[in-house]
């Protein structure tokens, strides 16, 4: 007899049971994908800051490309396509340095702008090859990629091997 009072205790407890069960794994479920989401979230963040930084890397070898042939071809007659080349690749670089600063932490901003400093440096360094005369192109180009374009370039392509998680992106 006690069997059967017991029954229906033990099925409404079972039943709780099962309930309790079912509702954690719904709650497990829910949690497993907004943290799916999250995952998602910063993973396309730091690929879309990793590709903003190939791009500066990437600027900053083709503008030691362009400096170098600029100073290495005698003749005059592309001057202005290397200068107006440089340019574009001036105004590119600015871009993505300015959606980087969007995107990163605030607390990495100092490292960018040391890069930006860096990077600009390099601007700066190749300034003068836009106020040369033939003659004194002839003179001074072999020296002046020796001294400001190849360092600067080695010294950049470091600089520049950040990625995301150097600059801490979350």
């Amino acid at each position: 007899m006690k069997a059967t009072r017991s029954a229906p205790i033990l099925l409404v407890g079972f039943g709780l049971l099962i309930g309790l069960i079912a509702i954690s794994g719904v709650m497990a479920v829910r949690r497993a994908r907004e943290t799916y989401r999250q995952v998602a979230t910063l993973n396309e963040h730091y690929r879309r800051t990793d590709r903003m930084l190939h791009r500066v890397e990437s600027g900053i070898y083709r503008m030691g490309l362009l400096a170098r042939d600029y100073l290495l071809d005698p003749s005059t007659s592309r001057a202005m396509e290397y200068r107006s080349q440089l340019a574009a690749e001036r105004r590119s670089m600015n871009a993505q340095f300015g959606k980087l600063r969007s995107v990163i932490r605030n607390e990495d901003r100092s490292r960018l702008d040391l890069l930006r400093r860096e990077v600009d440096g390099y601007w700066d360094a190749l300034e003068p090859l836009s106020e040369w005369t033939i003659r004194q192109k002839a003179v001074r180009r072999l020296s002046f990629l020796r001294r400001e374009v190849l360092p600067r370039r080695q010294a950049d392509r470091k600089s520049t091997r950040l990625n995301s998680s150097h600059l801490g992106i979350s």
